[in-house]
């Protein structure tokens, strides 16, 4: 399915039935990351499983990215489907657009699932994130691919082969000047850190590493 938010085509798959239930994936991902635990999710709730701006099947347009840009749509993607307030589960990168999401528009927000997760970024991580991103600008995506399978148990990679593989394709599919983008959002998290407004959240929230 697609959705027009402010003149960006946002892909989603919709699945099930129940209280609307919205994934929000992580970096150099899409809604495929949610294959396996989707269906069963869909047995409880209707689940909204978006690509993000940039991401997967969604737009990849001019101008820049940031957490405060994909929280919008998310929220704007609700509106568009007449939903009042959903259950939001965030992974990673999608954890902090959670977050951004419950802060800038807290009426759309019923609950929170914060999996793997941050609302902040210490200096060695902000270092990083920025040489990332600074490959990214000069190579793109291709050193990035490289290192998917070390992100896996060689147990994992010997029985998943399939899995590994859909990780790859799912990086690959990024845009490497939105994919930049993200990892400088992210390093600016040491300077501007959400932890002192979570006080803010006043729903009930899960977090899970």
């Amino acid at each position: 399915m697609k959705a027009d938010v402010d003149g960006c085509q946002l892909c989603y798959e919709v699945a099930g039935s129940g209280p609307p239930l919205l994934l929000i994936h992580g970096l150099g991902s899409d809604h495929t990351t949610w294959a396996e635990v989707g269906p069963l999710l869909a047995r409880h709730f209707q689940t909204i499983a978006p690509d993000l701006r940039g991401f997967g099947r969604s737009e990849k347009p001019p101008g820049e990215c940031t957490l405060e840009l994909w929280a919008s749509d998310m929220a704007k993607l609700l509106r568009h489907m007449g939903i009042e307030k959903a259950f939001v589960l965030g992974h990673s990168m999608g954890g902090i657009v959670a977050q951004r999401l419950a802060l800038d528009f807290p009426e759309a927000v019923r609950a929170l699932v914060l999996s793997d997760t941050s609302s902040e970024c210490n200096q060695p991580a902000r270092d990083l994130w920025l040489q990332v991103a600074a490959l990214v600008d000069a190579e793109g995506m291709a050193p990035l691919a490289r290192t998917v399978e070390s992100r896996f148990s060689p147990e994992y990679v010997a029985q998943h082969p399939e899995a590994v593989a859909q990780a790859n394709l799912r990086l690959l599919s990024s845009a490497p000047r939105v994919y930049a983008q993200a990892c400088r959002a992210l390093a600016a998290l040491y300077e501007k850190p959400l932890t002192p407004h979570l006080g803010h959240i006043r729903y009930p929230t899960l977090i899970m590493v």
